[in-house]
């Protein structure tokens, strides 16, 4: 068997890991001092914006408050009363057009009511079926308009609608 002596290497070989150790510790270092760097220039930069925003906005807040004098009211409740009385009989009579001569296989899911526009989602099994029905709410003669305004096949052949009405002023 051949002796070898490394002994002299053992002194070359620890400083040289010693020196590798070193330098992977600072490039770590220097890396997280410069991530940390980043970091906080970036929050600082979005707190400055939002101090920015803030005092704008209390400007306008305050220009607002200047500027618009307190509002009083006065209303007639007996008046105002019998306004949503007839606003809330009108709505009744709307969804009973809605609800009379549906096709046997439609059905309404959803009814919205926003500044004089009807809009109805609902399901059906054909395209017959909400033809007809479209057609039934034109004979009521209470809508200017009434489009067809998606149309979307759901599963097992069901169809999905959305239907606006313009109701006449």
């Amino acid at each position: 068997m051949v002796a070898l002596n490394l002994f002299p290497w053992r002194p070359y070989a620890r400083a040289y890991e010693r020196k590798r150790f070193i330098e992977t510790c600072a490039i770590s270092l220097c890396l997280a001092i410069l991530l940390n760097m980043f970091i906080h220039l970036f929050l600082i930069k979005q707190r400055n914006e939002a101090a920015k925003r803030m005092t704008h906005l209390q400007q306008l807040v305050q220009a607002g408050q200047t500027t618009m004098p307190p509002e009083t009211v006065n209303i007639d409740v007996t008046s105002f009363m019998q306004e949503v009385h007839h606003e809330q009989i009108a709505m009744q009579q709307q969804l009973q057009i809605f609800s009379q001569n549906l096709a046997p296989d439609l059905c309404l899911t959803e009814i919205n009511y926003l500044d004089h526009q009807w809009k109805m989602t609902g399901i059906a099994h054909s395209l017959v079926s909400i033809n007809s029905t479209i057609n039934q709410w034109n004979k009521r003669k209470g809508f200017s308009k009434i489009a067809l305004q998606q149309l979307q096949m759901q599963n097992q052949g069901v169809l999905q609608f959305h239907v606006y009405a313009q109701k006449d002023e």
